[in-house]
């Protein structure tokens, strides 16, 4: 064995990370801490071993054995972090044929016990019906092995992060598993990190691959279950992350204009932000907060249509307005997104027009009695 790949043998992250904030050992902890800090002194080793020319597998492995350093998470140290990060800078720029190397040989055997039942492992497509009968649920949460293998997210999002357009279709069967297994899991930690790469996965994979393969629709349906969870700690970047998601696939897969996509943001806007987030967690200021901070856009992409639900998006914009307790952040975002819907549903706005000046009068005068230094925030409203 190289002195590469013992270097590397060492970065392997203990399970017990996974877990980390349910470990009460003392000794544990302990542990885990000191392999935490070698660590990071193993990773300036490798830095330092990778003037020499490597080939392709042992590239693959320093890019597995590394990435996971980047993340903002409990195996990582800021040293380690920036280490790591200046190790794949150091490396050379990945290609097609290095990052089908990582699926095939890094990620695809993590994966293999706990297989997605809707899709075909073969193709990457959308199975017509899901695979395992009435059970296929509990048996794609069980025997999860790669859960015992921290940091494989990170990988996942590495490859993601550096495939070209054009090379989606060739490793689609490939890379879609994985993403799918993490955006479905059932803890919302591991969501989040599924919606995470997805978002980035939107950003360069071709659309029509997702309409062909049928993954668009069920990108629609996992996002919609990512939207449910309210109550998660992980919630209120969950829905930041997937209402960002949703618009990006929206455009990506339907024709401007069409009743498709109008509907798509419709249910979006309706279904999801008020008629789920809204009306359950409304007494869960974050995950609102988080809604009304993604709100724009949304009601940019939905234009005069958001009309629809301007009796519910005025209720909720203009309450933390007339609220001396409220949140100063919850109204500064409330008064981003008023501003927003004000502008798409001009013509329909007149009718609100009395309760508009009224909240906002009384979030004018309540921010400058108390002396606060928001000078756009009392600039907007001014306007």
């Amino acid at each position: 064995m190289s002195s590469l790949s013992l270097l590397l043998s060492r970065l392997t992250i203990p399970s017990d990370f996974a877990r980390y904030e349910a470990v009460s050992d003392p000794k544990v902890i302990s542990e885990l801490e000191l392999w935490k800090d070698a660590a990071s002194r193993v990773l300036s080793e490798v830095k330092n071993l990778l003037d020499e020319k490597i080939s392709i597998q042992e590239h693959a492995n320093v890019v597995s054995a590394v990435a996971p350093f980047t993340a903002a998470d409990t195996w990582v140290t800021p040293e380690s972090k920036i280490v790591s990060s200046d190790i794949l800078h150091q490396l050379p720029e990945p290609d097609g044929q290095l990052l089908e190397h990582i699926l095939i040989h890094n990620v695809k055997p993590l994966f293999v016990s706990s297989p997605h039942p809707h899709l075909n492992l073969s193709t990457g497509r959308r199975l017509a019906r899901p695979a395992g009968g009435p059970m296929n649920t509990q048996d794609f949460f069980e025997g999860q092995t790669w859960k015992e293998h921290p940091g494989t997210a990170e990988v996942v999002l590495y490859v993601v992060q550096n495939l070209k357009a054009s090379e989606y279709e060739g490793v689609w069967h490939l890379v879609i598993p994985p993403v799918m297994t993490l955006l479905d899991d059932y803890q919302g930690l591991y969501k989040l990190r599924g919606v995470q790469i997805v978002a980035v996965m939107l950003g360069n994979v071709p659309g029509q691959l997702l309409k062909r393969t049928g993954v668009d629709s069920l990108l629609i349906q996992s996002l919609s279950t990512c939207m449910g969870l309210i109550r998660d700690p992980e919630s209120p970047d969950l829905l930041r992350t997937s209402i960002a998601a949703w618009l990006t696939l929206t455009t990506k897969t339907t024709d401007v204009g069409s009743a498709e996509q109008f509907d798509r943001l419709s249910v979006l806007l309706g279904e999801h932000i008020i008629g789920s987030v809204w009306l359950y967690g409304s007494a869960i200021a974050p995950v609102i907060l988080a809604t009304v901070e993604a709100l724009p856009p949304v009601v940019r992409q939905l234009g005069i249509g958001s009309a629809r639900f301007l009796k519910a998006l005025m209720y909720q914009l203009l309450y933390p307005l007339q609220q001396n307790s409220a949140d100063t952040e919850m109204q500064l975002r409330s008064i981003d997104a008023l501003l927003v819907v004000m502008k798409e549903c001009a013509p329909r706005i007149s009718h609100w027009s009395g309760a508009i000046l009224n909240a906002v009068a009384r979030c004018f005068v309540t921010m400058q009695e108390d002396g606060m230094k928001h000078d756009w925030c009392l600039s907007s409203l001014s306007t």
